[in-house]
């Protein structure tokens, strides 16, 4: 296993934290409905800005979250049932057979596939469940603010997408997943934005900061004054993101 992580977050995790879209109280409902009682403890793993970890204390005793950037974890807001380390998905400094649940959001594709689930059958108590989730690039209906959002997202910074982009865009399809995978709902994000939102959003991209760094220029300006013609003020905008669930019990 590498010493180092695919670290693509540390520079923006001020972008992450503000303008990362949060999730559906429906996707928090229906894995609590999955755990039943067992809400003892739960980890939430490569957990950034805590988004997921913070909505889940409500229907948890205790909640640890950890991540690979300590920026990320600095980032995330205090909870008086969360607890963030700084640790990797592939080496957990926990006790065999305490956690009553995992949760991985949007993070999975980055980890050691054999590393990561080794982890999870120790660190899970038996029939404990796994959840790990994915969205998608998001839709408006506005078909001008689509078309923008595509060409940025293929052609302005798609060659410098790491290639684990791409089983977000194959919807985790090619995810190893070595268990039973339970039967799930269709869950989407949806978040009302303005430009500043939108923009926001873009600067948080793993693929916009590779592109600042390598060329040494932002790859949002020419997008922004294109943004504005199609547009109107600060008028906002609905944007949908489909999310891929992927959940199981692991004996």
């Amino acid at each position: 296993m590498p010493k180092s992580f695919p670290d693509h977050f540390s520079r923006q995790a001020d972008f992450y934290a503000r303008f990362r879209p949060g999730y559906p109280q429906s996707l928090y409902d229906f894995l609590s409905d999955l755990a039943g009682d067992n809400r003892s403890c739960l980890l939430d793993i490569a957990t950034g800005n805590g988004q997921a970890a913070v909505a889940l204390a409500d229907k948890y005793d205790r909640v640890l979250a950890c991540d690979a950037s300590s920026a990320q974890v600095k980032k995330a807001p205090a909870h008086p049932r969360v607890q963030y380390f700084v640790s990797r998905a592939e080496q957990i400094p926990l006790p065999d057979r305490c956690i009553d649940m995992i949760t991985v959001a949007q993070a999975v594709h980055w980890f050691v596939f054999d590393a990561f689930y080794g982890e999870v059958r120790r660190l899970l108590k038996n029939g404990g469940l796994l959840a790990m989730w994915c969205y998608l690039l998001p839709e408006s209906g506005k078909s001008k603010v689509d078309l923008i959002l595509n060409h940025y997202y293929t052609d302005v910074v798609g060659k410098f997408w790491p290639p684990q982009r791409k089983l977000i865009d194959d919807g985790y399809q090619q995810i190893p997943f070595p268990f039973e995978k339970i039967t799930t709902p269709t869950f989407e994000i949806i978040t009302d934005w303005n430009q500043e939102d939108f923009i926001g959003y873009l600067h948080s991209w793993s693929a916009t900061q590779a592109c600042k760094q390598e060329t040494g220029t932002d790859p949002l300006a020419q997008i922004s004054q294109e943004l504005k013609t199609v547009w109107p003020g600060n008028d906002s905008i609905r944007f949908h993101w489909p999310l891929i669930l992927l959940a199981a019990y692991v004996e």
